[in-house]
């Protein structure tokens, strides 16, 4: 990062770490807590956001996630959450970038001024820009695919199997671009 006159620039290559470690540390870190009960078992959250495969939760599941995600974000040190905050804000750039089609290159360029002042001022001010709400609707999406990815009433309870299994899928999700 760089400072000039008290305002914070930032890198491509820095955004691009801290992504990075959000990715493999904290992302890891939250699957793991989510899906498994002391390391040992599937933790009960995590079977009935299973059982409903990536359909919309019923109401005591989604405000059960949805406190999961809240003390989870509650428990990160600032720089964990600043970390998170940047993959959030390129996660929204994504899929931004996936719907933008049909555009000129001088509207586009136009537009990816607005949209990158946009999370621009996202990440000075999260509280005010609601970024921290984006943040826990992009782990809900990751948890709930997350979960849907997973039948298991086919796998067998060989417990280092399924760790395995689900390890894959971590390391799979958490470095997907």
């Amino acid at each position: 990062m760089i400072s000039i006159d008290e305002k914070l620039f930032i890198t491509a290559d820095i955004n691009r770490v801290l992504v990075k470690y959000a990715e493999v540390v904290l992302i890891k870190q939250l699957l793991n807590l989510f899906a498994y009960n002391k390391g040992k078992k599937n933790s009960e959250l995590f079977k009935e956001v299973n059982y409903f495969n990536g359909a919309v939760l019923p109401f005591e599941y989604e405000e059960i996630l949805n406190n999961f995600i809240s003390n989870f974000i509650d428990n990160l040190s600032n720089e964990n959450l600043s970390a998170l905050h940047y993959w959030t804000l390129n996660r929204l750039y994504l899929k931004y970038d996936e719907e933008i089609t049909d555009t000129t290159e001088t509207d586009l360029d136009v537009i990816n001024s607005k949209f990158g002042h946009e999370l621009a001022f996202k990440l000075y001010e999260p509280m005010e820009t609601n970024l921290h709400d984006d943040l826990k609707e992009e782990l809900k999406n990751l948890l709930i695919n997350f979960a849907s990815e997973f039948d298991l009433s086919k796998i067998d309870i060989d417990y280092k199997k399924i760790k395995l299994i689900q390890e894959e899928i971590i390391f799979t999700l958490a470095h997907h671009k």
